[in-house]
């Protein structure tokens, strides 16, 4: 990538020695380092940039996080399909070193995404010489610190230290191997027998880890916060107070702790997480268990909708599936703690984008 994310959160150099941004904050222009040279020996260029994301944004590719880059003028109109020109887009290579952004509008945040696997580079020539084989050991190229050297699909993947990378000298660990392991159960039998150094878990073994492992078991933040989204053009969720009264209304503590049985993680309250750089802080931002204030939140919408039972209020929770624990506990404590009717609907991945895209219709 043109940078990478540093463990306070910031970024720092990577593919990119430095950037400047317009006046008006639009334009970013990106400094490329002169020393990165593909796997094969072929300089990184500003060119292999630009085709890394127009390839992302092409209809073609479907790839999930091409909205990620919408930012860019002209990048959502292309990836959307309403046009098939690519040079409508806002980035185009200045020079072998230079990279350039334009955006539609001012992002204060875009210097961030420079950091994200959307602005990947990519070898076309590659591409089109393998076709789908690109990506195979012995025709894919990288211009990380290392190289793809074997790739037994569904058992395993090795990489071996790039030197040519430009930062060789810095790569301590010659080799590593990926294990593809599809099950947690058997990463853990592997892990307990010393075959893996690290290993996820199955839910039901957490106990016993902790009762016979514990100095095995790290802890580490999670980058991410798990909330109920709420419609706020349609039904009683459009209802301020009686958006409030469903936030005091989930005890998190209660699920953290005997639903997920994960006593070690933290109850969050606003978007960025806890022990993530900017995280404000509960009583801040966000609503904390409060049944009191759910209830006076709860009398207040009802007013204001003109209902007169809590049990005429029907909500519908719709969720994609593997999150079955933790979605009927929100419902039996809505149900219970505010006395509402709420209907669950479990669905596939890709039925659930469509319904979030179409709910509002």
């Amino acid at each position: 990538s043109l940078y990478r994310y540093t463990g306070d959160g910031t970024i720092e150099p990577a593919g990119a020695v430095s950037y400047e941004v317009s006046e008006d904050g639009t334009v970013y222009t990106v400094y490329l380092r002169q020393d990165a040279t593909w796997s094969d020996g072929e300089p990184v260029l500003a060119q292999h940039y630009v085709d890394g994301i127009l390839r992302l944004l092409n209809p073609e590719t479907a790839a999930e996080y091409s909205y990620v880059m919408w930012y860019i003028s002209g990048a959502e109109a292309y990836n959307l399909g309403e046009t098939d020109d690519p040079s409508t887009v806002g980035v185009r290579a200045v020079d072998d070193y230079t990279l350039e952004f334009t955006l539609d509008s001012p992002q204060a945040f875009f210097d961030s995404i420079l950091a994200f696997f959307t602005t990947y580079p990519i070898r076309l020539d590659v591409i089109e010489e393998y076709g789908d084989l690109w990506t195979e050991p012995g025709n894919f190229v990288g211009n990380g610190p290392y190289v793809l050297t074997e790739w037994a699909h569904e058992d395993h993947v090795t990489v071996e230290k790039n030197p040519n990378y430009h930062d060789a000298d810095a790569v301590t660990i010659e080799r590593v191997e990926y294990p593809i392991i599809v099950e947690d159960s058997t990463a853990l039998a592997a892990y307990e027998r010393g075959e893996l150094d690290t290993s996820g878990y199955p839910s039901e073994e957490l106990p016993r880890i902790l009762e016979e492992m514990r100095e095995h078991f790290v802890r580490i933040p999670r980058p991410g916060t798990y909330y109920v989204g709420l419609n706020t053009a349609l039904g009683a969720t459009q209802n301020l107070n009686f958006r409030k009264a469903l936030a005091s209304a989930i005890d998190k503590r209660a699920i953290l702790d005997a639903v997920l049985n994960m006593s070690w993680r933290l109850d969050a309250c606003g978007v960025i997480p806890p022990e993530i750089p900017g995280y404000q802080g509960c009583g801040n931002v966000g609503y904390q268990f409060d049944l009191e204030a759910a209830q006076r939140y709860l009398q207040a919408a009802m007013e204001e909708m003109g209902v007169e039972e809590p049990g005429d209020i029907t909500i519908q929770l719709w969720f994609n599936r593997g999150n079955e624990d933790v979605i009927e506990s929100v419902e039996e404590q809505w149900e219970t703690n505010l006395g509402i009717k709420v209907n669950v609907v479990n669905m596939e991945w890709g039925a659930y984008l469509e319904v979030l895209d179409s709910c509002n219709d």
